[in-house]
């Protein structure tokens, strides 16, 4: 039954993105994203301040099909032999399932939405293939898929190592829920694109992204919360933990005589830390056959994990 529905679905798709369909709705309690019916993203508001954090008169489908040549046979004679991509031409919403055409391929993403008060979760599920008059269609190999992709106005700042557009007024922040996801940014005069992606040789299905739109104050509460939600590292707990100004000891005047007592001091710190920071201990028990080898042959190899 299940595999019924999943083929109506494919052969439904086409007959009504043909028809015309709606602009695409995602909202939680902080933000409203809007995404045309054509594949790209409309608007991007942040409901408390009423901003739109989109670029305008920038047009980038929000999804993306890599292939690294051409695949299907009867694009042989039509693409050259080189990395393509087909972008979103087409979208629709069926409850918490994105369903997303593509330019000049056969294939139909469905991606799961994961709807919070502090973020919205995309993962892709599947991958679904178009039925021809022939027969059923051969899946066609994916090389990287572009998970989702917004162009967002300039603000005064962007964080490259959280991947965050903000001012005094708004943060937009698009973070990996995985450690497979790709997460990236292409700044340009007229947008900052945040950009979530997958490569097959990672995995496709399973990582995803959260994407967060919030004041510059609750962005952290946001991101500690993905964390929780997805069990990634406790990065914002991590931050705010008291030791975390005591979290680096900087050796000075090391000598094969004083490293004992500089390991002795790390030691104590080490042990008298919070439990939030406790799984770093076992890193550090390795630190003194490093130090000690380090400090006493210079020219001996680390030892490895």
């Amino acid at each position: 039954m299940k595999h019924v529905l999943s083929t109506l679905c494919v052969l439904l798709f086409p007959l009504l993105a043909q028809a015309g369909g709606a602009d695409v709705v995602i909202e939680n309690a902080a933000v409203r994203l809007v995404i045309g019916a054509d594949g790209a993203a409309r608007s991007l508001i942040h409901k408390s301040t009423g901003e739109e954090c989109l670029a305008a008169e920038v047009r980038t489908p929000i999804c993306a099909i890599t292939q690294y040549r051409p695949y299907d046979n009867e694009n042989f004679l039509i693409y050259p032999a080189k990395p393509r991509v087909f972008p979103a031409c087409r979208v629709e919403r069926r409850g918490d399932r994105l369903y997303v055409g593509f330019e000049d391929t056969y294939d139909i993403a469905v991606i799961r939405l994961d709807i919070e008060d502090d973020y919205i979760g995309f993962s892709l599920e599947r991958v679904d293939y178009r039925i021809e008059a022939y027969g059923v269609k051969r899946q066609t190999e994916i090389d990287e898929f572009a998970l989702l992709r917004l162009p967002l106005r300039p603000r005064a700042h962007f964080g490259e190592w959280l991947n965050v557009v903000w001012d005094d007024r708004v943060a937009v922040n698009l973070l990996g829920t995985h450690p497979g996801t790709r997460i990236d940014a292409f700044p340009t005069a007229e947008a900052t694109t945040l950009y979530a992606g997958l490569d097959a040789q990672v995995g496709l299905f399973g990582p995803g992204a959260a994407l967060v739109v919030s004041s510059r104050e609750g962005l952290l509460p946001a991101i500690g919360q993905i964390e929780r939600d997805y069990d990634l590292p406790r990065g914002v707990e991590s931050r705010r933990d008291g030791s975390y100004r005591c979290s680096y000891y900087s050796l000075r005047g090391v000598t094969p005589e004083n490293i004992d007592a500089h390991i002795e001091y790390a030691r104590r710190s080490i042990t008298s830390i919070s439990p939030a920071r406790a799984a770093t201990t076992a890193g550090a028990r390795s630190t003194r056959a490093v130090w000690k080898t380090c400090v006493t042959s210079p020219t001996a190899s680390v030892p490895q994990a």
